[in-house]
């Protein structure tokens, strides 16, 4: 076989949960290991490994057709698709807990990507959350939930619990904390331990005996990721750019928010460089973006604090739907030219832009965006720092964080209001700046994946 050619962190990965002290973990495979489709298989059968393969839409071209069209038809900028294969339980040597006999891949977690699901063989139980943790969770605020946090959930009903059986369709908005299994058959009881059957399944007991040896077989599942880098604090970075290069000409928008001598350290050799405000500005937006509020807290539900979809800051996180101004032309800006359909979906952004814009105008701090750079940007091994806006190109972050702190608040307020009555007034052209840098980057994209998929010989048209 040329199976062992592949290797494991690559092209695919083994996975299984597994815990310690009470705390779940994700076991694996160092990076690069190699196996045989023997071992492979001792792995997943007797080992209870789960088989992951990552970017099916690069791989197989019935599954990157789907991908595209579920871009276009949710406006978003790609679809990342996995394949999940989970073994099935074994009555012997397979891992225990309170509801039975189980086989998992991960550990509870939430995904940075709005999710679909196709069960497409087997069955698998799930465990979703009724609310998430973190309220549209990005990859900046993704993390491991914490066992107290998990508890939380299990013990006041948060989850939904469900299987998947074959055909089924599942939608799991990011930062909905889940897990899955595949689950054993109770040859007492001659059902699937409590949970649901499957519809139209037999009732009878011979027939039910029956269906247990048909249904003890691996777990197979496609997970469609939807991108949701795009979002409204996306939005209003490209309305940063536009402020800086079209907005009104004043001498401190323009001018140096933090001269390099003040951001000098003789302790170290890192040469500074002087702070624009249009960089301030980006790094306020960032920190604003990024905040975990206490409301978004498991523990604060129910309570007299705010829901957390009203948290001011989380709109920030809201995706944005690609290529509205899109038709036969390209990119067009008269929104009178769209369908009457696009036009109310514009409309509608156009309202949470405008609240978006006034969140990060009465939130914004350069205290908590001081705080913010040390402990999430700076990194002090290599004496810099830096992270991507959303949909754009990479910033170097702030390398003196701190001297924010000693910026006019006079100057401060004016930049700051004044980009707000800015961006308020240009959304159309803000919107049509990141369709552009959108579409270009979906058809770079689409390129590489048919390219991949020629490699493979599953190349057509797509």
């Amino acid at each position: 076989s040329a199976f062992h050619r592949y290797e494991h962190g690559v092209e695919y990965k083994v996975v299984r949960k597994v815990v310690r002290n009470g705390e779940e973990f994700m076991g694996s495979f160092p990076k690069h290991s190699r196996f045989n489709i023997e071992q492979l298989v001792d792995h997943f059968h007797n080992g209870g490994y789960s088989v992951v393969i990552n970017d099916m839409q690069r791989r197989w071209n019935s599954i990157a057709r789907m991908a595209k069209q579920m871009e276009e038809e949710l406006n978003t900028m790609q679809a990342y698709v996995n394949l999940y294969l989970t073994p099935e339980v074994l009555v012997e040597g397979a891992s225990t807990n309170k509801n039975g006999l189980v086989r998992q891949g991960f550990i509870a977690h939430w995904d940075l990507m709005d999710v679909i699901i196709i069960q497409l063989a087997g069955r698998k139980r799930w465990s979703v959350a009724r609310e998430p943790i973190v309220y549209l969770s990005n990859k900046d605020t993704k993390r491991k939930p914490t066992t107290k946090e998990v508890e939380h959930y299990a013990n006041n009903n948060r989850f939904l619990e469900f299987t998947m059986c074959p055909g089924d369709v599942m939608y799991i908005p990011r930062g909905h904390m889940h897990n899955a299994s595949t689950i054993a058959f109770d040859q007492m009881n001659r059902k699937w331990m409590d949970w649901d059957a499957c519809p139209d399944y037999p009732t009878d007991s011979a027939e039910a005996g029956a269906l247990a040896d048909a249904l003890k077989m691996p777990s197979l599942h496609l997970t469609f990721g939807l991108d949701s880098e795009y979002t409204l604090e996306a939005l209003l970075h490209h309305a940063i750019l536009a402020y800086f290069e079209d907005g009104p000409r004043n001498a401190s928008k323009n001018g140096v928010a933090l001269p390099a001598g003040l951001c000098t350290d003789p302790s170290h050799n890192t040469r500074y460089h002087d702070v624009t405000w249009q960089s301030v500005l980006h790094h306020l937006l960032a920190e604003v973006a990024r905040r975990e509020n206490d409301c978004d807290s498991p523990s604060h539900r129910g309570t007299s604090r705010k829901n957390p979809r009203d948290c001011d800051t989380a709109i920030l996180r809201q995706s944005v739907p690609l290529l509205l101004l899109t038709n036969n032309d390209g990119i067009n800006v008269d929104v009178k030219t769209l369908d009457v359909t696009r036009q109310v979906d514009i409309h509608i952004l156009n309202r949470a832009y405008l609240n978006a814009v006034d969140a990060f105008g009465s939130s914004a701090s350069t205290g908590n965006t001081a705080e913010f750079i040390l402990t999430h940007l700076f990194r002090p091994s290599s004496g810099q720092g830096s992270f991507s806006y959303p949909g754009m190109i990479a910033e170097h972050a702030i390398l003196c964080p701190r001297e924010l702190n000693s910026l006019s608040e006079a100057v401060f307020e004016k930049n700051l209001e004044e980009f707000v009555l800015f961006a308020k007034n240009n959304f159309y052209s803000s919107f049509k700046a990141m369709n552009i840098e959108g579409k270009s980057t979906r058809d770079m994209v689409r390129e590489q994946r048919w390219s991949d998929l020629e490699k493979v010989g599953k190349g057509g048209g797509v």
